[in-house]
């Protein structure tokens, strides 16, 4: 696929990934961490963190950085295989910097899967990021707590 292999075994960010562009590896997909417990998706200049936590058949996800175009299909891809058995998620927006219209279509397909098995919230939403939320009508959509 090209994208060369790493494992990411220390909870880092932005530099690190930059970095490895700079020095000529490629980085289109998600990596994992040990215990497969920090991810992080990097595409075309775009880049997020997710630390991911679950017990049993509960799932909180802990979004930090940007959800553009660029990396809605890497995300969608990644929800659609975290989602498999879950019955209660949660999203953690505390760092999430910024939220495409495309963006919104990810938290719009997570919560129609969540319907079907189980129960979503999003919490710790910013301001910014609440204001999209409203304007779009996603505060009818979604539950969001503090």
């Amino acid at each position: 696929n090209g994208v060369n292999q790493a494992v990411i075994d220390s909870d880092f960010w932005l530099d690190e990934v930059q970095a490895w562009n700079a020095a000529g590896i490629r980085t289109g997909a998600y990596r994992y961490g040990r215990l497969e417990r920090l991810m992080i998706l990097y595409k075309s200049g775009t880049c997020m963190k997710i630390t991911k936590t679950k017990h049993g058949n509960s799932l909180c996800l802990a979004l930090k950085g940007r959800i553009d175009t660029t990396i809605v299909p890497e995300l969608e891809k990644l929800l659609k295989e975290l989602l498999h058995g879950v019955a209660d998620l949660t999203i953690d927006l505390r760092e999430m910097d910024y939220l495409s219209s495309d963006g919104l279509r990810v938290f719009a397909d997570a919560q129609k899967t969540m319907n079907k098995q189980g129960f979503m919230r999003v919490i710790h939403v910013n301001d910014k990021i609440m204001k999209i939320f409203e304007v779009n009508g996603f505060v009818d959509i979604l539950t969001i707590e503090e």
